[in-house]
């Protein structure tokens, strides 16, 4: 609530005061009702309980413009109740801040956001349709230019005209997920290279349109990752930047992408790796750098086209498994466990396996770093060294987490020494 005090305070000292009204919310369903708001509530710049707008006759929000911030959740339209007459949302053009959701969902006529134009902070979620009931004449999120943080997720679903969401370039921060539903003539995601890490899942899903995964250039870690039924997706450009994705990682039913291009810096994996039913997918390649014994679980099926999957990770995970592997109904040569097998090169080259199966993580880092081992072999000594060779730290023993926090921020190289030989990487400490 910190962030939510201190927009609330900037809003109190630019008006000169701040008047709550209305704790037990309100439901705006006419005209009248707007209208009417200055006079049954003079002064009153922020309504303490949950709004919702909805109403078949609404065709403005004009009276609503002393309103500086909401307390609650704020609901234009729901599912019952849509604005058919709405057009603009000109009259919240005051409102600095949202102190629960901002919902705005089955509105026929709005083709964009504006009269959003000063609000800076969403302390939760920020829900742009709902899965059969989004905005279908909305083309763009213009009027969302000065938001800057969203504490919660960000759900775009079911707006069957929206082409882009770049109004979006100012958001710095997304606290836990990112999802994308429906939105049949989004063309890509620019608008979001601010965003680093996703706290829970990033979902994109059925967006008939999207061919690539531009805009999240900047995304270098994720809990969960779901890429479903984007039948124009051609590859994961956008996504050059992950390495870390602590959960799940699910790509079912993209029937053009050819390649995992776009994923080639991924190294980490926490949970289970699923891929299903991509048509045109012909290897697995670009998953080279990802550390095996990260993954639980390997699912790879009913890719009609796939028939390279001797990917450095794949072949070491086959090695000696996590757990469950399903491996079939895929092109010959990837048609199952031991067609794999017997494609991946014999043996494994010491220093590209430990290279694989030990990294940094977070790298970037402020604080600490965690050595992650996957290999089969123990860490005797970490040593970090600036970039002229000099000893910063020294690590004797089982190394886990280390404490960096003394450290300048800069570049810095991580000498980790093992009994199959040692691995350099390189850390930036921000």
């Amino acid at each position: 609530m910190k962030k939510l005090t201190i927009i609330l305070l900037l809003a109190i000292t630019a008006t000169g005061f701040s008047q709550g009204c209305l704790p037990e919310g309100i439901t705006f369903s006419t005209q009248q009702q707007i209208d009417d708001f200055q006079t049954d509530y003079p002064g009153c710049t922020e309504i303490e309980g949950d709004v919702t707008i909805g109403g078949t006759d609404i065709t403005n929000l004009n009276e609503l413009s002393q309103l500086i911030s909401f307390a609650g959740n704020l609901n234009i339209g729901d599912l019952e109740n849509g604005n058919p007459l709405l057009n603009n949302l000109t009259g919240l053009d005051n409102v600095i801040s949202i102190g629960g959701d901002l919902s705005i969902v089955n509105n026929d006529l709005l083709t964009n956001l504006s009269g959003l134009e000063n609000l800076q902070f969403i302390n939760h979620t920020l829900q742009v349709g709902i899965v059969g009931f989004g905005n279908p004449s909305l083309m763009s999120l213009q009027g969302l230019n000065k938001l800057g943080s969203i504490e919660s997720s960000l759900n775009v679903f079911s707006n069957a005209s929206l082409t882009n969401i770049e109004a979006l370039s100012n958001l710095k921060s997304i606290g836990t997920s990112l999802s994308f539903i429906e939105n049949e003539t989004l063309h890509n995601l620019n608008g979001l290279e601010n965003i680093k890490t996703l706290n829970g899942l990033l979902l994109i899903q059925d967006n008939d349109d999207l061919t690539d995964l531009n805009g999240l250039d900047s995304l270098y870690q994720v809990n969960t990752l779901r890429v479903f039924l984007n039948s124009n997706l051609e590859d994961f450009s956008g996504l050059n930047s992950l390495k870390y994705i602590l959960g799940e990682m699910d790509i079912f039913e993209n029937n053009s992408i050819n390649s995992l291009s776009g994923l080639d810096s991924l190294i980490y994996i926490g949970d289970r790796l699923r891929i299903k039913g991509n048509s045109s997918l012909t290897d697995l390649l670009n998953l080279g750098s990802l550390s095996p014994n990260s993954i639980s679980e390997l699912h790879i099926y009913e890719n009609n086209s796939l028939s390279d999957c001797q990917a450095t990770s794949i072949c070491n995970y086959l090695i000696s498994p996590n757990g469950t592997v399903n491996i079939q109904n895929n092109a010959t040569g990837c048609n199952s466990q031991a067609e794999i097998e017997e494609a991946c090169p014999l043996g494994t080259n010491e220093t590209e396996y430990l290279s694989d199966n030990i990294q940094i993580f977070p790298n970037p880092a402020k604080n600490t770093i965690t050595i992650l081992n996957s290999s089969n072999t123990k860490i005797q000594e970490v040593i970090i060294f600036n970039p002229s060779g000099k000893t910063i730290l020294q690590k004797k023993g089982p190394v886990n987490t280390i404490d960096i926090s003394g450290l300048q921020t800069g570049l810095y190289f991580v000498e980790v020494k093992t009994g199959m030989g040692d691995v350099r990487k390189k850390l930036i400490v921000e």
